[in-house]
């Protein structure tokens, strides 16, 4: 993988970052109560909600992994995050309610307040399967990809790297913690991403350029074959974080 040329003034910016980061996690943190801790109480805001919720899904698994397949295979990844946000907005409208008056913690919690301890220990079994290979993991992997591009470092200790600062936030604070900065870098993630698509493609020659460069290929669609694909792990491009996301969602 490439890595970039950077100066003494971003590597300056990174740390002045990250440390603010873990600062504002630490300030945030929660209090001893296991609802604080785990759920925020319940008591987030809407804009926080929205900021969390928004940083999380479109992190480091879209920005590294779907953006990555997107150049590798062209618009067939459209179908992918499509049938992504569709499931979401499901759990939404027809669902959040209802897991809201279940009450619990957690997935497998609210499995054992319906179905009974057995189905709570199965439904435990999958979260972990489904962090192994998306959710959590997908971010440490992001992690590792950006450190290994901006800063030359191996990709797995990048990756370890990634994993304690994730930790030490997240226990430290946590769910006030971890929305307070998810929100933060909504916004930095937001605004750069904007910029960064203007300047990209404007760079490309706008989207008569993007055309002439990319194969016919690039711009074809097959929904069925697209999605199936994704959740099988195929046609990946060693860039795809989030293997078997819808799969495990619907479960």
């Amino acid at each position: 993988m490439e890595n970039i040329n950077i100066g003494v003034l971003d590597y300056c910016i990174l740390a002045v970052y990250v440390c603010m980061m873990l600062g504002v996690g630490f300030y945030f943190k929660a209090s001893a109560k296991m609802a604080d801790y785990a759920v925020a109480d319940k008591k987030l805001g809407l804009s926080v909600l929205i900021g969390t919720f928004l940083a999380t899904g479109i992190g480091g698994g879209v920005l590294t992994g779907s953006t990555g397949n997107g150049y590798a295979a062209g618009i067939m990844e459209l179908p992918k995050l499509i049938a992504l946000f569709g499931i979401n907005i499901f759990l939404g409208l027809f669902m959040a309610g209802k897991m809201r008056k279940i009450g619990g913690f957690t997935a497998p919690q609210m499995l054992g307040k319906v179905y009974g301890k057995n189905c709570q220990a199965i439904g435990g079994v999958f979260c972990i399967i489904f962090q192994m290979g998306s959710g959590i993991a997908a971010q440490y992997v992001a992690l590792g990809t950006c450190f290994n591009v901006l800063l030359g470092i191996d990709a797995r200790i990048g990756m370890a790297i990634g994993a304690v600062i994730i930790i030490i936030i997240t226990y430290s604070s946590g769910m006030w913690g971890v929305a307070i900065t998810d929100y933060i870098q909504f916004v930095f993630l937001g605004l750069g991403v904007l910029v960064a698509t203007a300047v990209c493609f404007a760079s490309a020659g706008g989207w008569q350029g993007i055309v002439s460069a990319a194969p016919e290929s690039y711009f074809e669609i097959d929904p069925v074959s697209s999605i199936i694909s994704w959740r099988l792990g195929g046609r990946r491009s060693g860039r795809d974080m989030m293997p078997s996301w819808s799969i495990a969602s619907v479960i």
